[in-house]
């Protein structure tokens, strides 16, 4: 080993006992070190030091270099771990610190779910994540305070998050009597288990301990059903079904017999694309998009649709495509050429009876175009609301009045000590409870073109579709 390198326990250790540190500093206290002297902190500059220095010696084994690598990997990989931990716990602390002045302050009195929502929303704004990822971070937190031995192993880097959350999902039906029993039981064993084994143990432990509370658990599983669509890279996007496994196994047997068979008969297309194709079929009753009954709101530039160039086009609840692949759909789907249309991206709907109470009708879709997505700072979650963002005073229902916001986001709005407010810059600023501000601002609606668009010459599939109407209607009319 090259001579100066730090053992990764020292490495460690000194990671840890910074973080000590830091949590005892007052907020205010401002840090005036150099960056060499932050990194020595936590132990990286002498690592960098020996890593050039062995990289320097020329006695130096070129096999054996590399091992420190490997080390600051390890090193990196406990510190992500003891960071993972001590987030979970503060924000479980965050909560019963909060549960337990609820009365104390008249404009905070809230139910003790408004401020599980609460502190999930401000955390979800902190890590800058989505309010899903946030709730799934504070149900750890709670579920760890139950497991002090897997809670102490999590916080000394030797179990995963991953491994961590699946202990903690697999015991939330039992008591917490039952649930320091199984701490006790599986913990010396679970280091040195994959996530799926260590899945396995707690479930089996679980059974033994409280047949009931797995039999709750279960319930409650099965009962979280639902359906996501999630954007992929190059145009794609992909389905996720969560369902019971009995269900999921049918439905991808069914799916699976049903493509071979076709491929057995001589299809050229792989089993996997034949169980898309099937799965679209069976799912929407029609073999092609173009006979889907459905509107998908598509926005373009119309130079864009006619090929003047090739700027990309947004497709609802996906994202940015390539105007060619836009041009084609508009071309196969008239109900995406009229809604193109019919709903044009521009200011009209601004003065749109701005005593309405409701957005609703164009102005409610141009809210939908514009905004995109959850206007709450961080979240991308589907529209669900359009909302007011100054309470409405019989006259303010316009659209600089207006924002997409999702379920979560907009009963979060309402909880004490949230304050949202629009800015003169059309942007969007959350205030939590604790002070935290987050701005939102608005997306370009095609997004941000860094170079002009490359003119085409060749016909859009739009132009010899309007070319084919009206060479039609010009023969009509001559007979």
């Amino acid at each position: 080993m090259v001579r100066g390198v730090l053992k990764l326990s020292a490495v460690v250790g000194r990671i840890e006992h910074m973080f000590e540190d830091i949590l005892e500093v007052e907020t205010d206290m401002v840090f005036d070190a150099s960056p060499e002297e932050d990194l020595d902190m936590i132990g990286w500059y002498d690592l960098d030091r020996a890593l050039e220095a062995a990289a320097a010696d020329p006695d130096c084994d070129p096999l054996s270099y590399g091992e420190i690598h490997v080390d600051e990997i390890q090193a990196c990989e406990r510190l992500i771990r003891f960071a993972q931990q001590r987030q979970a716990e503060l924000v479980d602390r965050l909560y019963k610190d909060r549960t337990s002045i609820k009365n104390a302050r008249s404009e905070f009195i809230a139910t003790d779910a408004q401020i599980a929502q609460s502190v999930c929303a401000e955390v979800a704004m902190a890590r800058q994540i989505s309010m899903s990822s946030a709730q799934t971070q504070f149900g750890l937190g709670a579920g760890l305070s139950r497991l002090p031995l897997i809670k102490d192993l999590f916080g000394q880097g030797l179990i995963s998050e991953r491994l961590a959350k699946i202990v903690v999902n697999e015991t939330s039906g039992l008591s917490y009597e039952d649930s320091l029993r199984l701490d006790n039981e599986i913990a010396w064993q679970v280091t040195e288990m994959t996530v799926k084994q260590a899945a396995a143990l707690t479930r089996s432990v679980v059974m033994t301990f409280d047949t009931h509370a797995a039999e709750v658990t279960a319930r409650r599983a099965r009962d979280d059903r639902f359906i996501t669509l999630n954007p992929l890279d190059h145009a794609m996007a992909s389905i996720n079904i969560r369902a019971g496994a009995e269900q999921a196994a049918a439905m991808f047997k069914a799916l699976d017999v049903h493509a071979r068979g076709v491929e057995a008969g001589g299809d050229n297309r792989t089993v996997g694309q034949i169980m898309v194709d099937t799965a679209f079929t069976w799912i929407t009753g029609h073999k092609s998009m173009a006979d889907v009954p459905i509107e998908v709101h598509l926005v373009m530039t119309s130079d864009a649709l006619f090929g003047a160039d090739d700027a990309p086009a947004r497709l609802e609840d996906y994202g940015p495509i390539p105007a060619s692949l836009a041009r084609q759909l508009s071309a196969d789907s008239k109900t995406w050429l009229r809604r193109l249309f019919t709903d044009p991206i521009d200011h009209t709907a601004l003065q749109l009876d701005p005593k309405r109470r409701r957005f609703d009708g164009r102005l409610a879709r141009l809210i939908n175009a514009q905004d995109q997505q959850c206007r709450r700072p961080f979240c991308d979650c589907r529209i669900r609301h359009k909302d007011h963002i100054e309470p409405f005073d019989g006259t303010n229902t316009v659209r600089s009045n207006g924002q997409g916001l999702c379920q979560r986001s907009h009963t979060t709005k309402h909880l004490p000590g949230f304050k949202v407010s629009a800015q003169d810059d059309g942007s969007i600023r959350w205030i939590t409870p604790t002070g935290h501000s987050y701005t939102s601002r608005r997306p370009p609606v095609l997004g941000q073109l860094t170079t002009k668009p490359v003119p085409r010459t060749e016909p859009s599939y739009v132009e010899i579709d309007l070319r084919k109407m009206l060479f039609a209607h010009r023969q009509s009319r001559a007979h």
